[in-house]
Order: C-alpha cells, then structure tokens, then sequence
C-alpha cells in the first residue's frame, strides 16, 4: 500500500506499515528479507523496524517528516523502509548525486546511511548513520515493541 505524497513528481513516498503488521500476524518466522550477509525473519523485521522508528521520531521524524534514505539495497534498506513507515514519516531512496537537490527541495528531517556512503552526502541534514558505534548504542537502548500513539 503506496501513496505519493506531496506531487505526483515527488520522489517521497509514505507507506503504511499494515503490510508488515499483517505479515507478523500471519507468520512471523518467515523470512522476510534476506542478503549474503544477515536474514530476517518477519518478527526480526519487526523489532528492528520498531527500534530505528523510534530513533527517526527522537530525530524529529513523524507524520509528515521527510526522510531520505542512502544506502545500497540490503536489510539495512528495508529496515529503514519500514520505520519510517512506523514513524509516518515520507521516504525517499536517493544517491549521493541527487542528495543535494532532493533535500533542498524537500524539507528533509534526517538521511540514513552507511559509513561508506556518508563522506559523499551533504552535510545540510543531520544523517544517521547506521553502521556507526553511537548509531548502534541509541538503537539498542530503545524498545522493539510495537510503536503507540505515544512514541
């Protein structure tokens, strides 16, 4: 369930999370995702979607947020697909030559990211980086229960 916001040329797309919800119900230890390096099961995806949607909402992402989101397709990236979903937050996938324009045009909240990518993105928005030791203290230290109303 994909809705584009903003205008139909808009590269932010907002997603709900009911498909994932769906999906956990339905069988949670199915494999969700999977690459040569980790897999998730649909309960993993989650509690790991669950805890990065609460750092994005710490950061100041929420309904109506955007979000940028540079990183080559793995886990990673559907994690963060997914929390932002959980945060109500637009998402946009864009690489470092489109950076730039997309947050200037945009609004954008926070970017996401991996340390091999960050030294090639702008510094115009805080980025969270995921692969970094401090992203990886504030993520764990959140819950991975289902997000509330209240956060």
């Amino acid at each position: 369930m994909l809705t584009t916001v903003k205008s139909p040329i808009s590269p932010f797309i907002q997603q709900s999370p009911e498909p994932l919800r769906a999906a956990v119900d339905a069988d949670p230890n199915v494999i969700a995702v999977e690459s040569s390096e980790a897999q998730l099961s649909y309960a993993d995806l989650d509690g790991w979607s669950n805890r990065l949607a609460r750092v994005l909402i710490n950061m100041g992402a929420g309904p109506g947020a955007n979000i940028v989101m540079s990183m080559p397709p793995a886990v990673e990236s559907v994690v963060t697909m997914w929390a932002a979903a959980k945060a109500g937050a637009a998402l946009a996938s864009v690489d470092a030559e489109a950076a730039e324009a997309v947050i200037e045009d945009s609004e954008v909240v926070v970017g996401v990211t991996t340390r091999a990518r960050r030294k090639q993105l702008p510094d115009s928005i805080t980025w969270l980086v995921l692969d970094d030791a401090a992203t990886l203290v504030r993520y764990m230290t959140v819950a991975d229960t289902p997000l509330t109303a209240a956060g």
